[in-house]
């Protein structure tokens, strides 16, 4: 669980002057005149809450064995599946490689149009129902990890369910790897490097789109669940490499973060000094919008306080890593940067805020 892994750690710094909230500043490494003049206002990444995009078609070959976080699995029977992840990114997957009328039930984060028709085996947020799960008699279940507890799904597997744990530390450099997992164990490689191959595409031709667009500006993620739940997100949750796809400088680097999430402290983010920074959409929400994140210690002295230079992303996409990673990063960059130098097959809209996409928290 993302938030029993968080770490408190001390941060120190310098001081130093930045842009006051109505324009005013004075010298400093976040001088005005070297913030990036489009760096203002807050700003949505709009994305297509379509259906994943179908990438390959698997044809299972069952009996297939494959390796399960260290430990040998076979999948003897592929007619009824269960896709369960913290992201939604391990059912979008499944859709992506054709298994989608295979799948028999959904976690709350699976929210495209075509499984909100299914059954819900996570009702009280990220914690699986065992009930829940055996009533739909899955032959199948592929998870990573992030979602539990482990204890279900052990019960499950005595309970005669096969269960496929992919790996858990995704990131943009690994996001086809969950494609090729999956094809693996389901007896059809072929299947799962064609779509692997084009979701390394997509993120290579969005990122170097972004790159040319980008002015090259300072950002940093926070996680924000309430007003209890603030981090930066760090190394090992792949916010630093989303933010240099983009083309911008990772804010982040140089704090001493080692933790996927570590919780924030004013110090480390007026080190930091951001130019903008990125939230999940309701994670925003969850504080009061903008009004609450002027009330975070140390928001107000970095140049993203000063500006309210803010970017959200639908809460199922920013960190997901999944099918449509590519086109996450055009939205993103798109909300950032403008429209022209981005590919055209991203989201129409960078301001619109994607009403349509219902999220839980993480």
């Amino acid at each position: 669980m993302l938030v029993g892994a968080m770490l408190v750690i001390g941060l120190t710094t310098t001081a130093c002057d930045v842009p006051s909230r109505d324009g005013e500043s004075s010298s400093s490494q976040s001088d005005s005149s070297a913030h990036p003049v489009h760096a203002e206002g807050l700003v949505n990444a709009s994305l297509n809450t379509g259906d994943p995009q179908i990438l390959a078609q698997i044809k299972p070959n069952l009996p297939a064995e494959t390796t399960s976080q260290g430990k040998k699995v076979t999948v003897k029977k592929a007619d009824r599946i269960l896709g369960l992840d913290r992201s939604g990114a391990m059912a979008a997957s499944l859709w992506s490689l054709g298994m989608g009328d295979k799948l028999v039930g959904r976690d709350i984060s699976t929210d495209f149009p075509s499984a909100q028709k299914l059954p819900l085996v996570t009702p009280g947020g990220h914690s699986i129902n065992a009930e829940a799960v055996l009533d739909l008699n899955p032959d199948v279940i592929f998870t990573d990890g992030t979602i539990g507890p482990q204890s279900v799904f052990r019960q499950l597997e005595q309970s005669g369910i096969t269960v496929v744990r992919t790996d858990r530390d995704r990131t943009l450099d690994n996001a086809d790897n969950l494609m090729k997992e999956i094809g693996r164990a389901l007896g059809d490689e072929d299947a799962g490097n064609q779509a692997a191959q084009k979701v390394r595409d997509g993120i290579e031709s969005a990122s170097k789109a972004a790159k040319a667009g980008s002015d090259h500006r300072r950002m940093i993620m926070l996680y924000l669940r309430g007003t209890n739940v603030s981090m930066i997100a760090g190394p090992k949750s792949g916010a630093p490499d989303l933010i240099k796809s983009l083309g911008g400088v990772d804010a982040g680097e140089g704090l001493g973060l080692d933790k996927a999430f570590t919780n924030l402290t004013s110090e480390a983010l007026v080190k930091a000094a951001p130019d903008t920074i990125i939230v999940m959409k309701e994670g925003l929400e969850s504080i009061g919008g903008l009004d609450g994140l002027h009330k975070l210690p140390g928001f107000d002295q970095t140049p993203a306080g000063a500006h309210n230079s803010v970017l959200t992303v639908p809460d199922s996409h920013l960190l997901s890593f999944g099918p449509d990673a590519g086109n996450v990063i055009t939205a993103m960059a798109q909300a950032l940067y403008g429209d022209s130098k981005s590919p055209s097959s991203a989201a129409p809209s960078s301001n619109a805020t994607p009403e349509a996409l219902e999220r839980r928290s993480w």
